[in-house]
C-alpha cells in the first residue's frame, strides 16, 4: 500500500511551521530553476526570498496559513501553501484561501504526495474557509482535481503598446509602427487620475462598490499586498470624482527581454469609464515602457475593461502566466459557488 511505503521510507505529512521557511524556499528555488515540468516553474523568483515567504504566509493580516509539508527523515520534500483572505461573491463577504507554491522534489514525484497535500488542505473548507482558489499549471491540475478542486475559469494576459520604443522591439520603422499600432490597438485611453503617495481613506467603499466577484481589495488588502510588499515597490494611481475615489491602480515597470514593460498588478473601479481612465493615467506616466500588461479572467468585467482600453490578448506562445482558475467549496447548504466569473489580477494570484 502507498501509505505503508511512505512510512517505511521515513515520509511524514505534517502542518508547516514558520521555521520551515528556509527549507521551503530552497525547495521552491531549486524546483523553479530550469524545470518547466514543475508546478512552480513559472512562479516569480520572489517566492524564494524568506522575507517574501513570511510576508505572504506567516505575517498575513488575515490569519495563519494552512500550509502542509511532506518530510523524509527531517528533509522537506514537498510543500503546499494556503494563505487566507477575504473575497466578494455577489456582494457577500466570504473567507477565501489561495492555494500556492505546490511543489514536490524531483525523485519523490509519482508517489501521490502532491495529491495528499491538496486533500489535506480541503479539510479547512466549511470550518476555516468558504472557498479555495488556485491558478494551477498543467502539472498541478490532475492532483487538484483529484482532491475536488475543479477548473472553472481561465486567466489571460492582456497587453498594448505604450511608447515609441515598441517599434524598435518589432524592428519596424517608427512612423509605420505608430500607424499600425493605432489601427490595431486604437488611441491610448485618456488619462483620468494621478499618481498618489498614500492609499485613499475610502478604499473600503470602493472595494464594496465594485461589482466583481473576486478578492475583497479593501484598504487592508492594499496595505498588505501592495504597500508592504517586502521585495517590490509599486506606483499607485487614484481617480477621484466629487471627493470620492472611483478607481485605483497599482503598477510597476519590469525589465525583461531587453525592454521595459509596465505590469498592472491590480486595478479596480466603479465602472468601465473609471477603469479606462485610471489605466490611461498609468500608461501616460510611463512613456519609457514599450507595452503594458495585466491579467484578467476570460469573460469577466476587468477583461472587458482591458478590451475597451485597446488591450489585446497576448499570443499564447509568449504567455507564461495565463491558465485555468480552479475553485472548491464545502459541500452542503453552506457552499459558496460564484455564479459569475472569478476575477483575478497579477496581485491577487502572484507574489510578483
Amino acid at each position: 500500500m502507498p501509505t505503508d511505503d511512505r512510512k517505511s521510507r521515513g515520509l511524514r505529512l505534517r502542518p508547516a511551521v514558520v521555521t520551515d521557511r528556509y527549507a521551503v524556499c530552497a525547495l521552491l528555488a531549486a524546483e523553479r530553476a530550469g524545470r518547466e515540468d514543475s508546478p512552480t516553474a513559472h512562479a516569480p523568483p520572489a517566492l524564494a526570498d524568506p522575507a517574501a515567504h513570511d510576508w505572504l504566509y506567516w505575517d498575513n493580516p488575515y490569519g495563519p496559513p494552512h500550509n502542509f509539508v511532506w518530510e523524509d527523515d527531517g528533509r522537506i520534500v514537498a510543500h503546499a501553501g494556503l494563505y487566507p483572505g477575504l473575497g466578494l461573491v455577489e456582494g457577500r463577504v466570504v473567507r477565501i484561501g489561495r492555494i500556492a507554491h505546490l511543489v514536490t522534489a524531483r525523485g519523490y514525484r509519482g508517489r501521490g504526495l502532491y495529491g495528499s497535500l491538496a486533500r489535506r488542505q480541503q479539510e479547512v473548507l466549511g470550518r476555516d474557509l468558504d472557498l479555495l482558489i488556485a491558478l494551477p499549471t498543467p502539472a498541478a491540475i490532475a492532483a487538484l482535481e483529484g482532491a475536488g478542486v475543479m477548473r472553472r475559469d481561465r486567466a489571460q494576459r492582456w497587453f498594448r503598446p505604450v511608447g515609441e520604443d515598441f517599434a524598435d522591439l518589432r524592428g519596424v520603422p517608427r512612423p509605420l509602427a505608430a500607424t499600425l499600432t493605432r489601427v490595431a490597438f486604437g488611441p491610448p485611453p485618456a488619462p483620468e487620475g494621478e499618481r498618489v503617495d498614500a492609499l485613499p481613506d475610502d478604499l473600503d467603499d470602493l472595494a464594496r462598490s465594485t461589482d466583481v466577484d473576486g478578492v475583497l481589495a479593501d484598504r487592508m488588502w492594499w496595505r498588505w499586498r501592495i504597500v508592504d510588499h517586502p521585495v517590490h515597490d509599486y506606483d499607485l494611481y487614484a481617480r477621484r470624482v466629487g471627493g470620492r475615489t472611483t478607481a485605483m491602480l497599482a503598477a510597476r515597470p519590469l525589465s525583461t527581454m531587453g525592454a521595459t514593460f509596465l505590469q498592472v498588478l491590480h486595478h479596480q473601479a466603479v465602472d468601465a469609464a473609471a477603469a479606462e481612465g485610471i489605466l490611461g493615467a498609468a500608461l501616460a506616466d510611463h512613456p519609457e515602457c514599450i507595452a503594458a500588461t495585466l491579467l484578467a479572467t476570460d469573460g469577466s468585467e476587468p477583461a472587458e475593461w482591458a478590451r475597451r482600453a485597446g488591450m489585446h490578448r497576448l499570443p499564447a506562445i509568449l504567455d507564461d502566466t495565463s491558465g485555468h482558475i480552479a475553485l472548491a467549496s464545502a459541500p452542503g447548504e453552506g457552499a459558496v459557488v460564484p455564479g459569475r466569473h472569478w476575477s483575478v489580477s497579477l496581485a491577487s494570484h502572484h507574489d510578483a
